[in-house]
Formats: structure tokens, sequence, C-alpha cells
């Protein structure tokens, strides 16, 4: 299988219904600082507008296309896929919603459930989902796994209910 490791995939593969405007489209490439974003520097949305060069320009309509037939593609000689994420890492424009870092605000919760829903339900043939308690996420361990549990496995069952 192929499992794609990022710190948060969900801009650039999906449209949340509820959050439409951090949605990115075109395939850009920023140079960041791994030392930085290891250490927990949020860039700004200046910074990566400053940084970021577009690669290619596609809509988020052609890129779901693409991603889905790379699934198809993969499924029709047994490759599986998967997605790991670093847990509470935000897109840039998140402020705009009121979406923060930290186990505390619902809204960054719900955000998040809302991504797994719709990762889902616009990738049918992704097999699983994978993140992990840590960076990024202050308080103790039961608080880091309920607040998993309330975000991350409440979407997936979002999305199976649908």
């Amino acid at each position: 299988g192929i499992c794609l490791w990022t710190q948060n995939p969900f801009p650039v593969l999906i449209q949340v219904p509820e959050y439409p405007d951090l949605a990115l489209a075109d395939v850009k490439r920023a140079v960041l600082h791994h030392d930085d974003t290891m250490r927990g520097r949020n860039y700004s949305v200046e910074d990566l507008r400053r940084l970021a060069t577009t690669v290619k320009t596609m809509s988020m309509a052609e890129k779901i296309a693409h991603w889905r037939a790379v699934m198809d593609y993969g499924q029709e000689r047994g490759v599986r896929f998967s997605i790991a994420t670093y847990n509470i890492h935000l897109p840039p424009g998140a402020g705009q919603y009121g979406i923060t870092p930290g186990l505390g605000n619902p809204i960054t919760k719900d955000y998040l459930r809302a991504c797994v829903r719709s990762l889902f339900l616009t990738y049918p043939l992704l097999d699983g989902i994978a993140t992990y308690p840590g960076e990024s996420m202050e308080g103790s361990n039961p608080d880091k796994l309920a607040w998993i549990r309330d975000s991350y496995c409440q979407g997936i069952l979002d999305a199976k209910a649908q």
C-alpha cells in the first residue's frame, strides 16, 4: 500500500462544504525550513504566499479527479491508499473561521471532523487515515485521545453514516 504522510492534507485534496475558503487550488511548492516547522513555527499566510511558487494551475475539481484516477489505477493493481496526518496543523487562512491550534477550541475540532468526513466521501477508495497525539497538541494523553476520537474518529463515522 501507499501511505501519504503530510501535516495537513485536507486543503489540497478536498473542498469542505462548511469551510470552502480553505481549499487550495493549483499545485504549489514552498521551500520551508524543516527545523522551523518541527519547532512549532506556524508560517503566516503572507509567508506561505511569498515562499510558494505555482507548479501547475488546476482547480479543486481537477485535483480531486486526478487523485481519484490515481487511486483507481492503484486499486486495479492491488495498491491501497491511506493518509497519515499530524493532528492539529492548520491550513493558511484557518483563522478566518476561528480555527486555532489547541485542544480547547470546538471550532478546530469541528473543522477536522468535517475534513475527515469530506475526505472519505470524496475518495471512497481511500483505505484509512492515521493521526498521532503529540506535536501541536498540549494537554494530557487522555485529553489528546478524546480529542482525536471526537474529531478524526467521529469524522470517519459521519462519512460511513452517509
